[in-house]
């Protein structure tokens, strides 16, 4: 079902406007050594609003809010890639520095998903753009599955 009719609002962060919410699935990988089924992470798109020429970052952040990690990109893409990777490595590093104290790497990562002024104002945009989606028609467990962006 799509709510073609319904207005589009747009929804602001202090760094742009938010463009689209983003679900990100980490699998386990046992060539890496690791070989963990994290939760769905959850990331937010957005378009600066001040956009700076020549800038390597690009117009487009893409923020993991569970792991507070960015990407950057010239378009929606490259910054969603850009994200994955970082966030990709971080987790990485994370478990290979507490390789020998897993629990300790599980309680690092909890206290990177700990809510922070920041990130309580990124799940708000979050969670406004799910509304915003399902008023629209365009939020589903089906449209979940198609925007959900795997990483490596």
């Amino acid at each position: 079902m799509n709510n073609s009719d319904v207005a589009c609002k747009e929804i602001k962060t202090d760094r742009g406007t938010v463009v689209d919410i983003w679900h990100l699935k980490m699998p386990e990988v046992a060539s890496f050594g690791f070989n963990y089924d994290m939760p769905v992470f959850c990331s937010i798109l957005i378009k600066r609003d001040d956009p700076i020429d020549g800038w390597k970052g690009g117009n487009f952040i893409a923020t993991c809010i569970n792991m507070q990690t960015d990407g950057y990109g010239a378009t929606e893409e490259e910054a969603l890639h850009d994200m994955n990777v970082n966030v990709t490595n971080l987790v990485f590093k994370i478990f290979e520095h507490h390789k020998d104290d897993i629990d300790a790497a599980w309680d690092n990562v909890f206290n990177i998903w700990r809510s922070n002024p920041r990130s309580s104002k990124l799940w708000d945009a979050y969670n406004e753009m799910q509304i915003e989606k399902a008023k629209r028609g365009e939020y589903s467990l089906d449209s979940f599955a198609k925007t959900s962006f795997k990483m490596y």
